[in-house]
């Protein structure tokens, strides 16, 4: 919390936008740094000739994207070769994403953004987690931020 109060103290702008979008503004010389952003954007966007990096802090904060079929889904058979294909490594790799792997495991399509093969760790957000404390978080975020 005394991290957060300082950062509030140095003014800085709340954008509400998607990581990406945030990402392009600051690539654009917009803002000069941008803070919680995926770092799979800035490996990309560097790799692409931007002039971009991210700083590898541990823990990093890992979401995970979640995928499922509804129980009375009216194509239950297209759904699980939709469900199949959207958890492929392939399938993530196309979309230029971090690939999908088995729980407990964090993985990334750029080697330098996979916290097993950079020596920083990561904490994984989980849905539970999310609802859990949403509510103290939002609160949080606005009496300092807003």
């Amino acid at each position: 919390m005394a991290y957060l109060r300082q950062l509030a103290r140095q003014d800085i702008t709340v954008l509400n936008a998607s990581a990406r979008a945030v990402l392009d503004q600051v690539i654009a010389g917009e803002y000069a740094m941008a803070l919680q952003i995926f770092n799979h954007h800035a490996a990309i966007s560097a790799e692409k000739g931007a002039p971009v990096d991210w700083a590898r802090l541990s823990p990093a904060t890992v979401t995970p994207g979640l995928v499922g079929l509804p129980k009375n889904a009216p194509h239950p058979n297209a759904g699980l070769l939709f469900v199949e294909f959207m958890t492929r490594r392939r399938a993530s790799r196309s979309f230029r994403r971090p690939p999908i792997c088995r729980p407990g495991r964090m993985c990334a399509h750029h080697p330098g953004a996979d916290p097993s093969n950079r020596g920083f760790g990561a904490t994984v957000i989980t849905p539970a987690l999310t609802a859990k404390s949403m509510n103290h978080w939002n609160k949080v975020f606005a009496d300092l931020f807003r």
